[in-house]
């Protein structure tokens, strides 16, 4: 699905505020509304969101055995992992306007889609 491209965007200011550390802190926040969100759905389940400061954070469930993922934020990328894979993430703001990650091979992301990478099967083990 496209979206519509704006006639008019003051892309400087909206690619001013598309920086690593906002998206982030934002995919932080996302995380933690994830995990809420699931912890709702399924009461029993426990999982544990750790801000080690604001370049790290890590979820990970404590009733399953499975890894953990892990959030980091450097000068140049954010990093997901998740056991041994590494997913490598820049920021920019795409043709429509919007500030989106983007990987080594310059697929766009919406912070969602990020989250759900590293999510899903910590909360669905058995999918």
């Amino acid at each position: 699905m496209r979206r519509e491209i704006p006639i008019e965007l003051n892309w400087v200011s909206v690619r001013a505020g598309c920086s690593l550390a906002s998206v982030f802190t934002a995919l932080c926040n996302g995380a933690q509304q994830d995990v809420d969100t699931f912890l709702q759905l399924t009461p029993t389940a426990k999982i544990d969101v750790h801000v080690a400061d604001d370049t790290a954070f890590s979820v990970q469930r404590l009733d399953v055995p499975r890894p953990h993922a892990q959030f980091f934020v450097n000068a140049r990328a954010i990093e997901v992992a998740i056991g041994q894979t590494t997913f490598r993430f820049t920021v920019g703001i795409n043709d429509e306007g919007r500030c989106v990650l983007k990987d080594d091979e310059d697929k766009e992301y919406e912070q969602w889609q990020v989250r759900k990478l590293a999510l899903e099967k910590l909360f669905f083990p058995k999918s």
